[in-house]
């Protein structure tokens, strides 16, 4: 196939940057979603500074959460303000797993402590490996240096190297407190039987499934996201995080040429307003389900307030974008 490609300013389509109304649209999409951002800050200082009704691990766990249901908000505001849509869907991903794992701890009160926790260990755990694969006097660094010099990397990033002992001296001291010990007992049972099934496979034996070792999946939880997602009630929105997905492995490039009117085939342009809308409407959405469910379980009596100040601010917005397309404009999907 013969691709004919512009040039870079063809590419990166200067039209739309010159066009007063579409850059007028996008300033208004952005300046939504920063609305919004900023009544999530609101809800997280009000969750940070009650110390009733739950535990510092639920509400801290709660918090960092919806920390960065804010920032990919706030991420996607600056990317449709620049007219680039497409990066968006990799933090509508994000934006997803962290709705799911905010309902996974929240909507079972009596499990939110255990999965607080268990969220917590598993931050740990990976900080404490962090931390030896960059100390390159570890053996897990040597490791890694080993492999990548077999990778051909030869530059020499001695440099890159950490001292981790006082940092992984830290973690295990923390790991060790009483606390988290039904958390650490659990992790260690299912390596346990985890090992014990490879065994058997080896030997050709039945050895059964192999348990899920996410922090979610502790206590006979969901093995995956797709479970997890049906566990919250979510399944139906997981279809959008498979689609998500596609664009955070670069599964769909090929949809980026199409043919001409001439038959040759181009590249679509870097800005255009291709799915702004629908990014928009998205991250709204899942922003509501996101401060929805920590307001519902950790500060209900500020939910009518949230719905009037969504009911005033947002939706209005969103049934506008729902209705109308707002980008009536010309814009070349391929540049041949």
């Amino acid at each position: 196939m013969k691709i004919n490609i512009k040039p870079i300013d063809g590419i990166i389509n200067s039209t739309i940057i010159g066009d007063a109304k579409a850059i007028k649209n996008f300033n208004l999409l952005s300046s939504l979603l920063l609305d919004f951002r900023d009544y999530g800050s609101i809800i997280i200082s009000s969750i940070l500074l009650d110390d009733k009704g739950v535990t510092p691990h639920v509400r801290i766990v709660a918090s960092v959460l919806l920390r960065r249901v804010i920032e990919d908000i706030d991420a996607i505001s600056v990317l449709i303000n620049e007219a680039v849509p497409d990066p968006c869907f990799l933090y509508l991903r994000r934006l997803y797993e962290n709705l799911i794992y905010l309902k996974f701890i929240l909507k079972e009160k009596e499990k939110s402590e255990e999965r607080a926790k268990a969220y917590h260990v598993n931050h740990l755990h990976k900080k404490r490996k962090d931390a030896e694969f960059y100390d390159f006097s570890t053996p897990s660094g040597k490791k890694q240096i080993a492999k990548m010099k077999k990778d051909g990397i030869n530059e020499d990033i001695s440099n890159l190297s950490i001292d981790s002992k006082n940092e992984v001296d830290g973690i295990n001291k923390e790991l060790q407190e009483e606390q988290y010990q039904n958390i650490i007992n659990e992790i260690d049972r299912i390596k346990k039987e985890n090992n014990e099934i490879i065994k058997k496979r080896k030997k050709g034996e039945r050895g059964g499934e192999i348990l899920g070792t996410r922090w979610y999946s502790l206590f006979d939880g969901p093995a995956n996201m797709k479970l997890l997602s049906e566990e919250v009630d979510c399944s139906g929105l997981y279809f959008f995080y498979c689609q998500f997905s596609k664009y955070t492995h670069s599964e769909n490039e090929l949809e980026n040429i199409d043919l001409s009117k001439t038959g040759q085939a181009g590249l679509h342009q870097i800005r255009n307003p291709e799915h702004t809308q629908k990014i928009v409407l998205m991250a709204l959405e899942f922003g509501y389900l996101s401060y929805h469910i920590a307001l519902e379980t950790l500060k209900p009596q500020c939910l009518n307030s949230f719905y009037k100040y969504y009911q005033n601010n947002i939706e209005p917005s969103k049934v506008e974008l729902k209705k109308n397309d707002i980008f009536e404009m010309n814009w070349e999907t391929v540049s041949g």
